[in-house]
This record gives structure tokens, C-alpha cells and sequence, in this order.
């Protein structure tokens, strides 16, 4: 981009499709001009929407308006308003767009006739292998050789992949080194993407350049890509063939809404301060959600759910790279535009996230965080596995490995302080367990306890006291880090019991039994907190719950019952995930979306409980009270049911023999006891074997015992301690 003349130039790209070289660039655009009546309303009605200035995009010797420009890519999602053409082969984009030729596909005959082998690396603190993809033209055959070279000698400048391995089990053929080596697609289409035609493209890329088959080195190159993504002069971000034809569109959305709301990627650190609640940045996109703008979200919602962006991998790879590009088909973008919009979308339109199933924003908008981060200061490791549960990986082991080189709070990596080294030769139970030991060894702290979920039946064949990293359905109820947390055992240091050494699978705790389940819900599903759908399916699943919810409570309740309920919803927590600060906004949200659904024409429980509660009185003497209309709805409970949901899917709500409401895990049964154990922030489930020893439930929530009231009980007297064996 050129300030000074308000000028971007289209670059060609390194590998690009075949065209007719005679079609002059003037011509393209004059095409793209001329392809919509630029003053007709829509049209001028879209242009101005873009909120860009008075940009021009240069190609060769020829420029078009960046609106125009802009305008005819999201155009060409809407509905043609023209007649369809008759020759079905004839394309409504002018620009040029091929998908990879067949030449440069699968071959299934080995064309060398021999397998490549790969040799020992001579230093395995420092070497790698590095691919040097042989120049050739588009329809050229793959061609590469692998070179051995030292990670600390800077004379050999490369570029690191970044991508979806996609389906390991359908491998083509490339040539290495004169010989065949089988790859996934995914690569092979990454290394064709960028190879050049008059000159070799040295790359790294895991899946060639480190021999999967030896497990020995498997664990040493993981423990040395820390420093092979830092030393990389750019890292490629392979997002897979356009199939969808969306790349163009949904990468100039991602330019029209920083452009619009005043952002820019060399402003991340104001944007930052943003997201704290220190700014605010109105949207300059006025009716994002009409049908305008459906075309365009919905091509973000395509890019945003590619599989690269639910790839555990790439957090590390994203987090450590000094610059990265997304290619997605013949396109590409700045790493840090995308990143950026996934956290303005995340931040001022989250009804985005819904409304187009733009799930994966959330994983886009933790990968920019940290990126901006670098050190991921302030959040600890074990809350970094927490945030990114929801990855996919192929290997369960890479749950702890694929994360060991970000540097975090409380692991330095410059000093080689990690909580364990990637190993390959131990099981997956063997690594979970290995790192929850690691982790309660070095925080005397219980908090790793909390990350503790089980499906409602309990494998009493791992311990109970282990997270299954591999296996997450529901947020932890602990609060996000940095910030004000829980303190349920009043900052007691973890007590364990020495004398394990001959049963690892036994944690032996001190802790206090101070309620006992009597009762419990279902499990809370996903549709319970739908309230946004316009689905009738929906809103009846939403009457459902809250008919449920009413039955189980059972007597009206009175109004600090209210609150403990609205507490108890949400685990106290903001749709950050922070310790709800906003009280007000918080219980405001709460009854925004309870009375909404709380009709009084309907019967039974749901009427009884409109009337009673903390804005009955109210209702009696108006029924137009402004705060209830279908309009307003929304305005104040779309925190309250992100927390809401976030907290309790998954889990159940249970009632104690003291008559206490709380919050716990699925597979909580009555009759499991609720303790404190010294060193958790939070209380726990626990049930009893036969054996009298003790399997851990999970964590819960229980309004007015999450900041040591029941230590300040055990230190009067009232409550005694014991020794919990968990096995």
C-alpha cells in the first residue's frame, strides 16, 4: 500500500493459474466495471457500505477503484439480478482462478520405483532438514531434495508451513531427492501452491522434514520447534484449495471491517486496551446482520471454520512466527488482518458468532491474543491447555507436547524450564499423568484439578484425579486468568500425603466434607440457552429447561434465592469468563432472559415464578413495561447467556442436605459428597469406593462457600479434616 497516493498494488502471485496472456489487465477491470450499474440503488447502496476511503488497486499499468473493486467481490455472493447465462462453462469472475492441475496431483504409480530413506541427524540439539522445492511451472511435476542444516547457522534463510495434515491415510507420491516420498494432499498442494519457476523455495514443513517414523526424534525436532518457527523469516499458513470460491470475498471483508471501524494490525496494541474495557470502538457497519452483508458473513464463516484454524499445532506455530501470510487457493491475506477481525468480531458483534456459525472465530481470536502476547504473559500453562481443549489433534499425547514451546507465565523457556520433555515412547495415560504430578509438584496448588471432566459414567480404569486432555465438553468453572479468582480453601498450600510411591495412581489429598447431593438435574444441554434462535425448536427447548429448572427448585423463591440462582447459572462468572464485576449488568441479563421466557398466559410453574420474583410487583401494576418487550430483548442477555451456557452445559444443577444450590460435573450422582481440599480454589464432588478410598467427581460451584467460609468453620471447630485417598 502506498500512503502517500492511496494506491495497492496486485501483485502477481508466486505460482499462478493459467491465463490467456493477451487479456490485458485495463480489460479485467473494465469487465469488472462494467459487470453492475454502479449507480443503481443496490449497488450504491453496497459501495457505501464498504466504509473504505478512496482507495485504487493497481494492476500492471491499469487501476480500478478499491470500492468497485471491493463491492464486486461481495457482489458476486448475492443473487444474480441478471439472467443466467447460457453457457454454463462461462464464469461470472473475470479474474483468473484454477485448482491445482492433475500433473501436479496424486500419482499412483511410484514414478521413481524407489522408497526415500531417511538419515540419522548428526546433532540432535540443533539439526534439522530443511526442503528446497526444485523450481518448475504450474503443470510441472513436484520435485524436492531435503538438506541437513544446523538451526543455529543463519546463512540459510527459510520459511515454515503452517497447515491441516487433513486425511493422514490418502497419501500421494512427490519426488525427494530422486526418490519417492508419500505425503498427505494437503502438503502436496501446499508446496505447489508456493513454488517458484525461476528459482528453488526453501521451506520446513513437519510431516517431511522430521521422520515420523522414529519416535526418538520425533520428541527431540518438537522440542526444537520453538526456535525452527522463531528463526523462520516468515511462517506460510496453508488453509487449502479455494473450492468454495469464497477466499476473495471473505478476505476483503476481513479488510472492510478493520478499514471501517478505524483498525489497523500496527494498532493491535490500542486495540488491546480495547478488549480491556479502557476503549470502545462503535461499528462504523451499520446493519451487519441484514441481508446485505449475509453473502459476505457468510464467506467468513466458510474461512473461519477452515480445518487449519481447529489445529492445535498452529497455536504454537502462529504464537512464534515474526510474520505469517494465509494462503487459501490463489489468495493470501496478512496473518494479523485475520486475526484481528476474528477479535473485533469476538469483542462488538458476537450475535455474529451465532447467526453465522462463526464458531471458529473464537479459536481465530485466542491464536491473535497470544500472538500479540508473544510471551503469553500473565496466563499460566496449565490455563493455556484450558483455553485451547477445543483443537483437534491426531495424537492425544500432543494435547501437552504441541503447546510446551509458548512461554508463559509460569514456563521459561530461555532458561529450559518446561514442565516435561515431548516424549513419543510413553503412552497417553503415562504423559497425562506425568504432567499432572509436574504440575502439582511445581504450584502446590490444586488447580489442575479443576480441569477434571468425566463422562457420566467414570472410567474407574485411569485415575479419577487426571485430566483426560483428550476429552472436553464443558468450560472450567474456575475463572479466567490473569484476574481475581476463587478461593475456597482461603489460600491453604496443598497437603499431599506422602507414602504413594508404590501406587502413582493414588493422590492422596487433606481436605473437609462439609455437604452431601441430594438431588440433581439432567444434564444441561447445548439448546438451553438457544434464546437467540429464531427457531420455535429453540425457544421450546429454552420453555423446556426453564420448566424443568422451576420443578426441580420446587416453592417460589424470594429474592436473595433469585440471586443465588442467577450466581449459581453462571458460576459467577462474565462471558469473558472473568469474575462478574458488572453486578448490576450481570443480574440485569439474568432477568432480561428468565422473564422473557416466563410468559404470564402460560400455566404452571413458569407463571408462578414470574410472579414471584424480584420484578413481580412491577408486572402487577403494568403490563407494558418496556423491559419486556421483544425488542429490548436481547439488549441485556446475550452476556448473561454466553456465561450462562458456558458454565453449564455439560453439568448438572444439584441441590445439597443443607439446602444449598450448586453447580457440578455430569457424572455427579446423589449421594457424592462436596468437600474442600487445601491448595483448590474452588469446592470439589468426591464419591466413595468400596474400598474406602475416593474418586474425584469433578469441580462445582456453591454460592457463599467459594472464599473460605468453610475453612473459617473448620478453624472454629465446627468441621473436622481428613485425608482423601484419590484414586
Amino acid at each position: 500500500m502506498d500512503t502517500r497516493t492511496n494506491e495497492c498494488y496486485l501483485q502477481p502471485l508466486a505460482r499462478s493459474a493459467p491465463v490467456d496472456q493477451s487479456t490485458s489487465a485495463e480489460s479485467i477491470f473494465q469487465n469488472i466495471a462494467s459487470s453492475f450499474d454502479p449507480y443503481s440503488p443496490s449497488r450504491r447502496t453496497l459501495q457505501n457500505k464498504l466504509g473504505v476511503r478512496a482507495f485504487r488497486a493497481r494492476w500492471k499499468n491499469a487501476s480500478i477503484e478499491r470500492k468497485t473493486l471491493a463491492a464486486y467481490g461481495l457482489a458476486a455472493r448475492e443473487p444474480s439480478t441478471h439472467p443466467a447465462s447460457s453457457n454454463p462453462s462461462q464464469s461470472q469472475h473475470p479474474l483468473p482462478y484454477a485448482a491445482l492441475p492433475e500433473v501436479c496431483s496424486n500419482r499412483e504409480t511410484s514414478p521413481c520405483g524407489s522408497l526415500y530413506e531417511y538419515d540419522r541427524l548428526p546433532h540432535v540439539e540443533s539439526s534439522i532438514r530443511l526442503i528446497r522445492i526444485q523450481p518448475g511451472s504450474f503443470s510441472d511435476p513436484l520435485a524436492c531434495s531435503l538438506e541437513i542444516a544446523d538451526l543455529y547457522d543463519t546463512s540459510t534463510p527459510y520459511e515454515a508451513f503452517s497447515y491441516a495434515w487433513g486425511d493422514a491415510t490418502t497419501k500421494v507420491c512427490i519426488e525427494c531427492n530422486g526418490r519417492d516420498l508419500w505425503v498427505t494432499r494437503s502438503l502436496r498442494d501446499a508446496l505447489c501452491r508456493v513454488r517458484l519457476e525461476g528459482c528453488a523455495r526453501i521451506v520446513w514443513a513437519d510431516a517431511i522434514s522430521i521422520n515420523q517414523d522414529d519416535i526418538e526424534e520425533r520428541g527431540h525436532q518438537v522440542s526444537l520447534m520453538r526456535r525452527i518457527y522463531q528463526r523462520a523469516k516468515r511462517v506460510l499458513i496453508w488453509l487449502g484449495d479455494d473450492t468454495s470460491r469464497d477466499a476473495i470475498s471473505a478476505f476483503s471483508t476481513v479488510c472492510i471491517l478493520i478499514n471501517a471501524n478505524g483498525l489497523h494490525p500496527s494498532t493491535t496494541a490500542s486495540f488491546k486496551k480495547s478488549l480491556s474495557g479502557e476503549t470502545v470502538i462503535p461499528s462504523n457497519l451499520e446493519l451487519l446482520s441484514t441481508q446485505t452483508w449475509k453473502g459476505p458473513l457468510q464467506s467468513l464463516a466458510v474461512l473461519y471454520n477452515l480445518s487449519w484454524f481447529w489445529r492445535l499445532w498452529v497455536v504454537q506455530e502462529i504464537v512464534l512466527a515474526s510474520s505469517a501470510v494465509l494462503l487459501w487457493g490463489d489468495a493470501e491475506i496478512e496473518w494479523q488482518w485475520v486475526g484481528l477481525a476474528a477479535a473485533w468480531i469476538r469483542t462488538y458483534e458476537p450475535r455474529l458468532l451465532r447467526q453465522f456459525d462463526l464458531s471458529g472465530v473464537y479459536n481465530a481470536y485466542l491464536m491473535h491474543h497470544l500472538s500479540t502476547e508473544r510471551n503469553v504473559e500473565g496466563i499460566s500453562f496449565l490455563r493455556l491447555l484450558g483455553l485451547t481443549r477445543q483443537f483437534g489433534v491426531t495424537d492425544p499425547r500432543d494435547r501437552v507436547f504441541a503447546l510446551l514451546g509458548i512461554q508463559t507465565a509460569d514456563c521459561n523457556l530461555e532458561d529450559s524450564h518446561i514442565f516435561m520433555e515431548p516424549d513419543y515412547a510413553l503412552s497417553t495415560a503415562q504423559v497425562y499423568q506425568r504432567f499432572a504430578r509436574a504440575v502439582l509438584r511445581k504450584e502446590r496448588s490444586l488447580r489442575i484439578l479443576s480441569a477434571v471432566q468425566h463422562r457420566p459414567k467414570i472410567d474407574t480404569n485411569f485415575p479419577s484425579w487426571v485430566p483426560q486432555w483428550n476429552d472436553v465438553f464443558s468450560h472450567a468453572l474456575s475463572p479466567s486468568e490473569p484476574g481475581p479468582n476463587h478461593s475456597a480453601a482461603a489460600g491453604l498450600p496443598m497437603e499431599e500425603i506422602q507414602g504413594d510411591e508404590d501406587c502413582p495412581d493414588i493422590l492422596s489429598l487433606k481436605g473437609i466434607q462439609f455437604d452431601t447431593v441430594t438431588k440433581s438435574t439432567d444434564i444441561v444441554s447445548p439448546q438451553s440457552f438457544q434464546a437467540y434462535s429464531q427457531s420455535e425448536t429453540a425457544h421450546f427447548a429454552v420453555f423446556a429447561f426453564l420448566e424443568a429448572l422451576w420443578e426441580f427448585l420446587g416453592s417460589p423463591l424470594d429474592c436473595d434465592s433469585w440471586k443465588t440462582l442467577c450466581w449459581t447459572l453462571t458460576a459467577g462468572k462474565d462471558w469473558y469468563g472473568m469474575l462478574a464485576e458488572d453486578l448490576h449488568g450481570h443480574w440485569a441479563g439474568f432477568k432480561d432472559f428468565v422473564f422473557h421466557f416466563s410468559f404470564p398466559s402460560r400455566p404452571g410453574p413458569a407463571r408462578r415464578y414470574r410472579k414471584s420474583g424480584p420484578r413481580g410487583e412491577e408486572r402487577h401494576k403494568s403490563d407494558s413495561d418496556p423491559e419486556d418487550t421483544d425488542d429490548a430483548y436481547g439488549t441485556k442477555s446475550d452476556g448473561f447467556l454466553e456465561a450462562a451456557s458456558n458454565a453449564c452445559v455439560g453439568r448438572k444443577l444439584f441441590i445439597t442436605s443443607k439446602g444449598h444450590l450448586g453447580l457440578g460435573p455430569g457424572a455427579l450422582e446423589e449421594g457424592d459428597v462436596v468437600c474442600i481440599l487445601f491448595g483448590g480454589i474452588v469446592p470439589f464432588i468426591l464419591r466413595r469406593s468400596d474400598d474406602g478410598s475416593w474418586l474425584l467427581v469433578g469441580e462445582c460451584y456453591i454460592r457463599g462457600f467459594m472464599q473460605g467460609e468453610v475453612v473459617t468453620e473448620w478453624r472454629d471447630g465446627k468441621l473436622s479434616s481428613y485425608v482423601f485417598r484419590l484414586h
